[in-house]
């Protein structure tokens, strides 16, 4: 007989019990080479695993690069997010995906639209997270976490901070328990954003997900994504590269993210956006004492 994989516990099981602990995560690509060894030395609170569908991928969910990654990092003892962008797929294909994952034991989803807000599908079944999540809820009652994207600089596709909040409740109402930022410049940005979030009774945790500025480009990328952004902090990153500095500039920019969120009592964690540059992420982490605030779940709160 065959036994059952024990599924990864829920992100908000263990945040319930962080007490001052932070989670300090990583996001990694299942399409680029993963360093398993670096890993293992950064060795995050959880490892959310992106997703780029297209139309050329296996119609089996086994053989999806995410999937295996996922199923992969859960046979090493990690616990898992995996992003789903709901636009690209079919309710029937993506019964079995979430069924695949169930069976694996992944329990954390990151529930999104996908495919940037300029992207129209015809016919499409999910096309707005929110659509996503009912779905997830339908099939699956409370079997999942449902992790939401949250935009302090609001999002491309939306006119303003109210009906940023507007569509957030909505998504929470239908199930979503967990909140995941996009990138942000500024320290003080992240931390408003929870403020206004308390503000319109959103009081479901928030992980503050940031970019690992590498170069001045990674300052730009930030920039296109925000309908709001710090141009103080766009201005120096720009005076860093015409002084040839960028890469200093950035390393230290991203230090002191890093160090301002988790001194924080608003910080549940902060997840790192490392495009799987694992060797720069560990020394980062290593030189903001990271560790200090990390907990370690491994040890005190285990994953399954």
């Amino acid at each position: 007989m065959i036994q059952a994989v024990r599924p990864n516990k829920k992100l908000t099981e263990i945040i319930n019990n962080l007490g001052k602990e932070k989670l300090i995560s990583v996001e990694l690509n299942p399409y680029k080479p993963i360093d398993y060894n670096i890993l293992t030395r950064i060795n995050p609170s959880f490892c959310s695993v992106t997703w780029i569908a297209n139309r050329n991928e296996p119609k089996n969910p086994k053989l999806l690069p995410p999937v295996m990654i996922s199923k992969e990092l859960i046979r090493k003892g990690y616990l898992v997010l995996v992003h789903i962008p709901g636009i690209f797929y079919t309710k029937e294909s993506m019964r079995k995906i979430l069924l695949t994952l169930k069976e694996y034991g992944v329990s954390n989803i990151f529930a999104m639209r996908g495919g940037g807000p300029w992207l129209k599908i015809e016919n499409c079944d999910f096309p707005f997270a929110q659509d996503f999540i009912e779905f997830i809820r339908s099939e699956f009652g409370d079997y999942f976490e449902i992790v939401i994207a949250g935009f302090p600089h609001v999002h491309p596709a939306t006119r303003s901070m109210e009906d940023e909040m507007f569509f957030l409740r909505q998504k929470i109402a239908a199930g979503a328990s967990l909140i995941c930022t996009q990138a942000c410049m500024s320290p003080q940005r992240y931390l408003d954003y929870r403020q206004i979030c308390t503000e319109h009774a959103i009081d479901i945790p928030i992980i503050f997900g940031l970019l690992m500025f590498r170069s001045y480009n990674d300052f730009v990328r930030v920039k296109r994504m925000c309908l709001y952004i710090d141009k103080n902090v766009y201005k120096d990153a720009l005076q860093a590269k015409r002084a040839n500095q960028t890469k200093e500039h950035s390393r230290k920019w991203t230090r002191y993210l890093i160090k301002e969120l988790l001194k924080s009592d608003l910080t549940v964690g902060v997840h790192i956006f490392t495009q799987n540059f694992f060797e720069l992420a560990n020394n980062i982490l290593t030189e903001t004492d990271a560790n200090n605030y990390k907990a370690d779940l491994k040890k005190k709160h285990k994953v399954f």
